[in-house]
């Protein structure tokens, strides 16, 4: 497939109706830069058939763009711009000529639905006399479209055009338009009964092109159908009628190979035919089932009654599955699947002997994410946009809109049948037939009522507004703060009283916004929890394990009749290990779940696997040295004790110590892995029913549906 990308703009003067520069952003930023750096970024991914209007700064007429394309007969002419508007005007806009056609009109609708996914927001396709776009300067099949990729004018929009991951983001979602795009164009022409030779490997070529193979009969003698992507390049000027599509692709991580949606045939031994050496023919007729293979063959996925399934990892072709980990993704190109996409993913919960490897579809699709991105970001807008607390709400806006999706719109409660009262799109909770004080629901009440009252230095005045109107909306409820007591009509409140009064407030108005607020606040204080065993650690680590302080630097282990009280100062934190967005958002979107499991399933992520051995060793080894001199084992031993018995009992407690409070952290190169081993053990802490009814491991497949 043909494409040419024209980069809006560029150069040092303007060149007839295109200017040199374009839009400038409020820090600067060039139009025409971007552009250029966003067109590279797409023929990296679209390949050698991929044409850039203008490969450098320099400023080509709007009809020297054009002819690009026409000399190419380009399929899709695609030409990248920046917007500029009124404040607050943000977003992607598509447009088209007005004489472009039913295939340009459907390519921008293809792109519109597909850069929604990062903006939250489609205006349709507009239609404008705009000059690089007209089909009299374009070859006659070429579908064109003009991109505005957002406002370069709006300030949070310069910040991602700006950003390599921002337009790694809009170029991934311009590749998924124009694959389904493309799909959907090949798939008008279907398979068609016709004759092909067959080799004696079992592949099938088409007589008229024997150097393409189009098919293959599979090891268990089914045939299929379909291989080629026959679309107009300049051997085969019309797709053939075999060519089916592209629906996606399988990426185990490193960059993998497309899917190809194929007809499963009979194959009808003609002898008669006269076929070259080497070849026999065979007469096809389609049985109407369709299957997805790589161009190399291997199936992949299989179509039943509607939609499509993976095959399980373990029935794929050991030279696929050799390849698969972690990072792998199958992905397919159809704007109209809400869950495109699934994670592979290997685990065991607590009463499976062994991990199996599977696809994971994410917990919520693309309709839910959309939603929630929607929400979210038109209570953004309402935050002043050089508050400091606007810019960590867009560090964590992703993870934000997977916890929403997950927990809740901003007025969600818990279920009738939970034991804990719960608010809000994080859920903050509290048990509901006691206080609500001494929990996040008390907290997020307590630190809005401390920032109305006094608002933290450096706060512009409309965000202490947002503050001041919504303490006021709890206090005309009559809920109030006093000690750091949360009050309900002046008494002392429970979770259940506080849920039934303020559920409706939560999604009105300033206590809307002011959750976006305290979502950072959470993943703030989240991002400082002591990796540690926990309280779900004991399994593992054993010898008596107990961890018997909230903040987690205290720990105590057990040898006989002893007991070896531990304290640390130097230790890691969920923060330091997870050290990105996307990393993160695995611990948080646990934590809103399961808070008590992070810590553990961190701490089971980095410690060794014979950790309970180690200790019993460290504890035999450690008594060892402290009776020494002939003195036994007091029942309590402290640091006090270990610090006077010297150096080598010293150097002990530091294996121990590091034994609970790891503090080595993988390479960044292996961090993918760190956050997939993270995961796993965080199923296995779940009851099994649980995990099972709920599939709990979809939590963290949605969070791959994201654009990070």
């Amino acid at each position: 497939m043909r494409i040419v990308i024209d980069p809006g703009h560029g150069g040092g003067r303007n060149n007839g109706g295109s200017s040199a520069c374009g839009v400038r952003g409020p820090q600067g930023t060039r139009e025409a830069d971007v552009t250029l750096r966003l067109a590279r970024l797409l023929a990296d991914r679209f390949g050698s058939g991929a044409v850039l209007a203008r490969r450098g700064d320099d400023n080509p007429s709007l009809s020297a763009r054009a002819e690009v394309a026409r000399r190419s007969e380009a399929a899709i002419f695609l030409s990248l711009h920046a917007n500029q508007g009124p404040t607050g005007a943000c977003g992607p806009e598509l447009w088209v000529h007005p004489r472009g056609g039913a295939a340009s009109r459907d390519l921008a609708l293809h792109l519109g639905s597909s850069l929604a996914r990062l903006a939250g927001r489609n205006r349709g396709v507009l239609a404008g006399d705009l000059a690089v776009l007209r089909p009299e300067r374009l070859a006659p099949r070429t579908a064109a479209c003009l991109v505005e990729v957002d406002y370069l004018s709006d300030a949070r929009s310069e910040r991602r055009l700006r950003s390599e991951a921002g337009l790694r983001g809009i170029a991934d979602a311009l590749v998924h338009g124009v694959r389904s795009f493309v799909s959907r164009e090949r798939l008008r022409y279907g398979f068609a009964a016709t004759s092909l030779d067959r080799n004696d490997k079992g592949f099938f070529f088409n007589p008229a092109w024997p150097d393409e193979e189009i098919g293959l009969t599979d090891a268990s003698g089914v045939a299929h159908v379909g291989f080629n992507e026959l679309d107009g390049d300049a051997n085969h000027r019309a797709p053939a009628p075999l060519t089916l599509t592209t629906i996606g692709y399988l990426d185990p991580g490193d960059g993998g190979p497309s899917l190809a949606l194929v007809d499963v045939v009979q194959a009808n031994l003609n002898a008669a035919s006269g076929a070259p050496a080497g070849f026999d023919r065979f007469d096809l007729v389609s049985t109407g089932a369709r299957s997805a293979r790589t161009w190399a063959g291997d199936q992949v996925m299989a179509r039943p009654a509607s939609g499509w399934d993976p095959l399980a990892p373990a029935s794929m072709s050991a030279t696929i599955r050799q390849r698969l980990d972690a990072r792998s993704r199958i992905v397919l190109y159809d704007p109209q699947l809400d869950s495109p996409l699934w994670v592979w993913m290997s685990f065991s919960l607590s009463d499976e002997p062994a991990d199996t490897e599977r696809w994971v579809p994410p917990g919520h699709g693309r309709s839910d994410l959309d939603a929630r991105a929607r929400e979210i970001d038109a209570e953004i807008e309402k935050i002043p946009a050089a508050a400091a607390e606007r810019q960590s709400i867009e560090q964590y806006r992703n993870i934000i809109v997977a916890v929403a999706a997950h927990e809740g719109s901003f007025g969600a409660v818990s279920p009738n049948t939970d034991d804990m009262a719960s608010l809000g799109i994080f859920q903050w909770g509290a048990p509901k037939k006691k206080t609500a004080s001494d929990s996040s629901l008390g907290r997020f009440f307590r630190d809005l009522s401390d920032r109305a009252a006094a608002p933290p230095a450096g706060t512009p005045p409309a965000l202490a507004q947002i503050y001041t109107d919504a303490w006021g909306q709890c206090t005309a409820q009559n809920l109030g703060v006093q000690n750091q007591q949360i009050l309900v009509n002046g008494a002392a409140a429970t979770g259940a009283s506080v849920e039934t009064l303020m559920h409706a407030e939560m999604a009105k108005d300033a206590l809307r916004t002011y959750q976006l607020i305290a979502a950072v606040d959470w993943i703030e204080r989240f991002r400082g929890t002591i990796v540690r065993p926990g309280v779900n650690g004991k399994q593992w680590i054993q010898n008596g394990y107990d961890d018997p302080d909230i903040d987690g630097q205290r720990a105590t282990l057990k040898r006989g009749a002893t007991t070896f009280e531990l304290r640390v100062d130097s230790h890691l934190t969920i923060g330091e290990i997870f050290t990105t967005a996307r990393e993160l958002a695995s611990a948080v979107i646990l934590g809103v779940n399961r808070p008590h499991f992070v810590e553990t399933a961190a701490w089971r992520t980095l410690a060794p696997a014979n950790a309970s051995a180690l200790a019993a060793q460290y504890l035999s080894d450690l008594a060892t040295e402290l009776t020494s001199s002939g003195q036994p084992l007091p029942p309590r031993v402290t640091d006090a004790e270990i610090d006077a018995a010297g150096t080598t009992a010293q150097l002990i407690r530091e294996q121990i110590r590091e034994l609970i409070w790891p503090i080595a952290v993988p390479p960044a190169d292996q961090q993918w892995k760190m956050v997939h081993d993270f995961r796993r053990w965080a199923l296995k802490l779940y009851k099994p029913a649980d995990a099972r009814t709920f599939h709990r491991e979809q939590r963290f497949s949605t969070l791959e549906m994201l654009t990070w």
